[in-house]
């Protein structure tokens, strides 16, 4: 048994190895702009909470969006900051109280490598950024977005016939963003990924 439960640990780090190489080689060669959503949905600093919930997070069906502030980017805000506020002072809150101000760690080039991209997300645990071509902003980009090269590729890996992506969670390539391979590779979301704010009703 333990010569079993040993080859078993020995192939798991080895498909990781190999997954996580192919994973850089990949986003090496491109950039932000053949990743990023462009032209994001972008909501008011001067908007309610209460209306963030329900005519932009339910409507559009995104956890993210710039904030802007008097034509230019001053934020973004997600389903992060809202969770930090009680329902109560959802109609009272603006979103410019509860968004994260804008700064270098929020945003990104669409001529950034994605590689490099990646790599940033990793270290500072942001796993949505905002691309901005000098004072324009033309996107936004997940790891999301990332990763969904990698289920394409490994779906159509000359070993994997089947078509259908088998991964354990010692193979995953970035352990800091196993949540979001899940929610990539696998048909059903994470069940976290899936609780939103209270809607009003």
């Amino acid at each position: 048994l333990w010569w079993v439960v040993l080859g078993m640990f020995v192939r798991f780090a080895a498909d990781s190895s190999n997954l996580q190489a192919q994973t850089k080689n990949v986003l090496a060669q491109k950039t932000v702009r053949e990743f990023m959503t462009p032209k994001p949905i972008t909501v008011s600093a001067e908007t309610s909470v209460a209306d963030l919930v329900e005519n932009y997070i339910y409507h559009y069906d995104f956890e993210f969006f710039p904030v802007m502030d008097g034509g230019r980017v001053a934020g973004s805000v997600s389903l992060q900051e809202v969770r930090t506020l009680p329902l109560d002072r959802h109609k009272q809150v603006r979103v410019r109280e509860i968004m994260k101000p804008i700064s270098a760690n929020t945003l990104v080039s669409p001529r950034d490598l994605a590689a490099n991209v990646m790599t940033r997300m990793q270290e500072t645990g942001a796993s949505l950024l905002m691309v901005m071509d000098r004072d324009d902003l033309v996107g936004v980009i997940a790891t999301k977005d990332l990763l969904r090269i990698i289920a394409i590729q490994h779906s159509n890996d000359q070993n994997n016939p089947s078509g259908k992506t088998v991964l354990y969670a010692t193979s995953l390539p970035y352990p800091h963003f196993q949540h979001d391979f899940l929610s990539v590779f696998c048909s059903q979301t994470p069940s976290e990924a899936l609780t939103f704010p209270h809607r009003y009703s």
